[in-house]
């Protein structure tokens, strides 16, 4: 279960909305909708509902803190699967499933910022630090530690 503010935060990005639009369709100010985001701001009921609506989710999804496509992960990752990803990260063409693509594309910063701090020079997309936080949230909605673990663990191996 994850905060409302990040819940929001979610929903939001995977709506593809910015802040602005999004505190117009629930009808609640810009800076309001931002503290909320970062936890820094309680929200009440209407505020609730209409940023749910606004949303297209119900306001229990919101609350209960569940994160956009969690509905889709029938079951956990296996070895095939995570390999097959790993070896996406690193460069290999691989034919993946939607959501193990987007767990892909997911990771590849978060190993570019890993590796960066170790001193090795990779060729992997640039990405600034908001990004690389978004990912990190995005990921640990979508997968267990272990599975995060795992996956870092089979990238790393394979640029040593």
């Amino acid at each position: 279960m994850l905060p409302l503010g990040r819940t929001v935060y979610l929903w939001r990005i995977t709506r593809h909305l910015t802040q602005e639009e999004l505190a117009r369709l629930a009808a609640i100010p810009r800076p309001n909708l931002s503290s909320l985001e970062q936890g820094k701001r309680e929200v009440n009921l209407s505020t609730l509902r209409n940023l749910a609506s606004a949303l297209g989710i119900t306001a229990g999804q919101l609350v209960d803190g569940i994160p956009p496509e969690r509905e889709k992960i029938s079951e956990g990752l296996n070895r095939v699967r995570l390999e097959g990803i790993a070896d996406c990260v690193t460069g290999k063409r691989v034919r993946l499933s939607e959501f193990d693509m987007k767990i892909a594309s997911l990771l590849t910063p978060l190993i570019r910022s890993r590796l960066a701090i170790h001193g090795k020079r990779i060729r992997l997309p640039r990405r600034n630090t908001r990004n690389i936080e978004r990912s990190w949230l995005l990921l640990r909605s979508l997968l267990s530690p272990q599975e995060i673990s795992s996956l870092i663990e089979r990238v790393e191996g394979r640029f040593r």
